[in-house]
């Protein structure tokens, strides 16, 4: 586990060598943050917008989704603002607005498992999660975390207590049916069990 005291380590992506330069170097000068390219905890990505070959090269980056990004941009673009998140953007500052202490900032919050977007980004985003539920995911009984309608409903029950015939009786199926929906979704998720089914739907927030 990562000591408190250990610096934030910080990447930085970009075309612009003076761009490079200067974070590189606000960076190392902060006695809370590293500049470390190759083991990186932070990708900051510094571009004029996002296009498909600059997610690319994140993807390369992170492999596994698993580095938060952090994006200094003149204009969003076209770009699929659902695959931008996908592929691990966090945090967003438009390029005009960027002073030191907003970069750093950000990228703090970013590298602490925060997230900080722009109004507009964060209701444009809002909209792109409307009409993949609407268009994409509700034909299929899916929402939008991948659980089927059914898969949360069997879950919130298990979360009540109950037990898979009294499950059944609610929602007038066979107690058959209800264990295939939850070992078919333990399958699909690699879950060993009942509780860490309902955690992640804890977790996804589709449980209250």
């Amino acid at each position: 586990m990562q000591a408190l005291t250990d610096p934030l380590r910080v990447a930085v992506l970009t075309a612009d060598p003076l761009d490079l330069a200067g974070m590189t170097d606000l960076i190392g000068r902060q006695s809370g943050m590293t500049h470390a390219p190759h083991d990186p905890q932070v990708l900051v990505v510094a571009a004029p917008a996002v296009t498909a070959g600059l997610l690319g090269q994140i993807r390369q980056l992170s492999p596994r989704r698993e580095i938060p990004v952090a994006m200094v941009l003149e204009r969003f673009g076209e770009a699929d603002l659902l695959t931008s998140v996908e592929t691990g953007l966090r945090g967003l500052i438009w390029r005009h607005r960027l002073t030191t202490r907003r970069f750093l900032a950000l990228v703090r919050t970013v590298g602490t498992g925060g997230s900080d977007l722009p109004r507009d980004m964060q209701a444009r985003l809002i909209d792109d999660v409307l009409l993949l539920q609407q268009h994409v995911l509700a034909p299929r009984g899916l929402t939008a975390s991948g659980f089927a309608r059914r898969e949360v409903e069997v879950l919130g029950h298990i979360a009540d207590g109950l037990d898979s015939a009294e499950i059944a009786q609610l929602m007038h199926c066979s107690e058959r049916t209800v264990k295939g929906i939850v070992s078919a979704l333990m399958a699909r998720r690699g879950l060993r069990n009942r509780p860490e089914a309902v955690a992640l739907a804890l977790r996804s927030g589709l449980l209250g």
